[in-house]
């Protein structure tokens, strides 16, 4: 299964594949967390994310920006190994702000 929750106060999990399938979902419930609950920043933990491609890639710049865009800052813990490969192929792992 396929979700993002709140494990403790400014942290939540993405679990599950995160892919073209899926990836605007997740998007979407990411940013109602960041929202509804009060934190000056977030800690996003993929540690339990089974599968990520480019779509991944593009929801974590795309929480990055929408985070900033309300003033929270975001940190990414757990990447998978597949993800910051892309991201590096990319170039974009400099700009992902790791915990």
């Amino acid at each position: 299964m396929n979700t993002v929750e709140v494990t403790a106060p400014g942290k939540m999990a993405l679990k599950g594949a995160v892919d073209v399938d899926t990836a605007a979902e997740l998007e979407v419930a990411s940013m109602a967390l960041i929202d509804c609950q009060v934190a000056p920043g977030w800690e996003v933990d993929l540690s339990a994310v089974t599968r990520a491609d480019s779509a991944a890639l593009a929801l974590l710049l795309s929480l990055m920006r929408d985070a900033a865009n309300k003033q929270v800052s975001l940190t990414f813990t757990g990447l998978p190994d597949e993800l910051m490969a892309l991201a590096g192929v990319c170039g974009v792992d400099s700009l992902l702000p790791m915990a």
